[in-house]
Order: C-alpha cells, then structure tokens, then sequence
C-alpha cells in the first residue's frame, strides 16, 4: 500500500481537494504499479497564521 500525505497552505474548494486526490492516486498508482484502491492519501488543511507585528510565521 502507499500512503501520501499533503500539506495545503492555502484555501481550496472542496471540489479542488477532491481533484487534487484523485489525480494524486492516479499518478501514484501508475507510477509504481499498484492497483488505485491501494494508494492512500493524508490531505491535511492547514491555516497559515501571520503576527504582522513581527512578521512571524505560525503554521497550526
């Protein structure tokens, strides 16, 4: 099995997501020959948070 996992930094639709999944199976799937239903893939939406005081970056 094969386990993918994306990190987005930025806002997508739900529509974008699940194109983004299924593109990425596919790739995944063709590239190291394994059947569709054994790629896995980990979407974790993340907000950047920026301190415009100091211009730091905080990723939650």
């Amino acid at each position: 099995m094969a386990v993918a996992r994306i990190d987005l930094l930025e806002v997508c639709s739900q529509e974008q997501k699940e194109r983004l999944v299924r593109d990425v199976e596919q790739v995944i799937s063709e590239a190291i020959s394994v059947p569709i239903d054994r790629v896995k893939i980990v979407l974790v939406d993340q907000t950047l948070l920026v301190d415009t005081s100091s211009h730091t970056a905080y990723v939650y």
